[in-house]
């Protein structure tokens, strides 16, 4: 490999008698110096079959000469610039010294090398470095100066990938170093059958040359590739039909190393056999914001033009409870696993909406018709729209100041005495859904014996009109809680008192979790609270520690059916 190579100084001339700028240097005086064709930025690191070139400038030496190592050679000087196999101008013979000024040095194999200079002079002389303590002469028993200094270099090995492919746990494939397969001899590689949806996993063995990451170009069909990157990936396929799996790419890169790719064809057909699996559907249900719904099925659809007699789309709102015809269908453009729906009305995010298929002509590209399904709620779109203050809804900020214990630790929130004898609620930075911090209630080891409120003093900021609204935050219960019940309330509100309850009975243990209630407010905030509370009539008198977090609220405007 040719190495890419800029000149610069390593070393100044001195001299051991002073001069000016403008003095030349007469014979009489000795000073060392001389030029590598590695950038200092290089540090030293070479691949194997890199080759530097090195020249002496030193000023009347007496005697001079490079040193190298086995596994090195000297070159003769006639390679060009376009030259980048080295092995033809090694001299012959040569040996492992060499008293010419300008040397080439080619280096054959992998491991720290060495390449000496040694130098005596009449006089005493010294190399000053930057980077470096300055290097003086040592005088010898025969009374001359020497100069005698040493380079160092780390010889990386070439790139060499070694890879294995399997398909579950069965092993399909194995690339071994040094193996170059060729696309040409594609007719002679093995034939690996994966079901459409089915997977494929690659594994990069490669240890020669000491990579750093490796790169995959697979081939998710005839047209289609996927670039991923890892030691180990997996590719699930979709696409019928045999083609080449693609290439495998050793990198290494990074500071103090020589930047090398090399790339391998990897020497297998993959081909798309039609999935044994049903077409079926997937979940996702979803409203989005142009109040298209869509969802997913089990593999890529081939089509679904002329299937919306076929959907069924139910809207329950108040009053309000009827189908709503289905426009048209489409397959989403970015994703052919997803298939959306086009309303011929409105809806709304208050609404409560589901879908049904009654089957028909919808079938994936491995020709597998959709199995129907149905009725699936729809889950509604509501945007960013929280109208409530991001670091006071996830409990962001700590008390600023005053009685921390009955201030909950937590800016904008209130205990009070309830919290003087047990901490029932304060706030925590050691566990939270996101943000850094979140609100912990956790009851004394005799379970609930009182109501226990924590009061929302700064909801009065938030932007609330008369309206209906999603009340939603999440919580955590610790596993081996038995609350059943949680309140939200408002105080201080000039409106009809709002008051609902979130029931706790089923929802799951370890895991953060989602709780949603829709709220009407009947006149605008000016200095509400909306305050939490565990009613100890609601909740059972288990003598456990209760403990649970919230974090993360949220107050939606909830859009009117008219």
């Amino acid at each position: 490999m040719k190495y890419t190579i800029k000149t610069f100084l390593i070393a100044a001339i001195v001299s051991i008698i002073g001069c000016t700028q403008d003095e030349d240097f007469d014979p009489k005086y000795s000073g060392i110096e001389w030029y590598s064709t590695l950038e200092r930025e290089d540090s030293l690191f070479l691949q194997v079959g890199d080759k530097i070139d090195l020249l002496d400038l030193s000023l009347n030496p007496i005697d001079h000469k490079w040193i190298i190592g086995e596994g090195s050679f000297f070159l003769r000087q006639d390679f060009t610039e376009n030259d980048s196999i080295y092995d033809n101008f090694i001299i012959a013979d040569a040996g492992l010294e060499s008293t010419s000024k300008e040397v080439s040095v080619l280096f054959t194999e992998p491991g720290k090398h060495t390449i000496r200079l040694f130098n005596t002079f009449k006089d005493s002389v010294a190399w000053f470095s930057e980077e470096t303590d300055t290097l003086f002469s040592k005088k010898a028993a025969n009374g001359l100066w020497e100069i005698d200094t040493t380079f160092v270099f780390d010889i990386f090995d070439k790139l060499n990938p070694a890879f294995k492919v399997f398909n579950g746990d069965t092993e399909v494939l194995s690339l071994s170093a040094g193996e170059i397969p060729l696309l040409a001899d594609k007719a002679s590689w093995p034939v690996v059958e994966v079901e459409v949806g089915g997977t494929l996993r690659f594994v990069d063995l490669t240890t020669t040359g000491r990579p750093t990451s490796a790169r995959w170009g697979l081939n998710i069909g005839p047209e289609v590739v996927e670039s991923l990157q890892g030691s180990e990936v997996e590719l699930v396929y979709t696409k019928l039909g045999e083609f080449a799996a693609g290439t495998m790419t050793s990198v290494r890169n990074g500071s103090g190393v020589p930047v090398s790719e090399v790339a391998r064809v990897i020497p297998m057909v993959v081909k798309g056999i039609p999935s044994s699996q049903p077409f079926v559907f997937n979940g996702n249900l979803r409203e989005d914001e142009s109040e298209v719904l869509s969802f997913s099925v089990t593999g890529e659809v081939a089509g679904v033009s002329g299937e919306q007699s076929n959907f069924t789309v139910h809207v329950k709102n108040g009053s309000f409870d009827q189908a709503i015809e289905v426009q048209s269908t489409r397959v989403n453009s970015s994703d052919a696993t997803v298939i959306e729906l086009v309303l011929a009305e409105p809806i709304y995010n208050s609404d409560t909406i589901t879908v049904a298929y009654a089957g028909g002509n919808i079938k994936s590209l491995d020709t597998r018709p959709l199995k129907d399904f149905g009725p699936q709620p729809v889950t509604m779109y509501f945007g960013n729209n929280n109208l409530l203050e991001a670091d006071w809804a996830g409990f962001e900020t700590p008390q600023n100041g005053g009685n921390q214990t009955r201030g909950a630790a937590a800016d904008g929130y209130w205990v009070g005495r309830d919290n003087d004898d047990n901490l029932w609620w304060t706030r925590v930075e050691d566990f939270q859904m996101s943000g850094v911090g979140s609100m912990k209630f956790e009851s004394p080891a005799d379970g609930i014996s009182k109501d226990v409120t924590l009061q929302g003093s700064n909801f009065k900021n938030s932007a609330v009109s008369a309206g209906t609204y999603l009340a939603c935050m999440h919580v955590f219960l610790e596993v081996g809680n038995t609350l059943t019940s949680i309140t939200r309330l408002t105080a201080k509100y000039s409106g009809t008192p709002v008051e609902v309850k979130y029931d706790l009975t089923n929802v799951p243990r370890g895991e953060w979790v989602s709780l949603c209630k829709a709220v009407t407010f009947d006149a605008d905030n000016t200095g509400a609270r909306f305050d939490f509370r565990v009613d100890g009539a609601d909740n059972p008198s288990d003598a456990v520690v209760q403990k649970m977090y919230i974090d993360d609220q949220s107050f939606i405007a909830l859009e009117v059916r008219p």
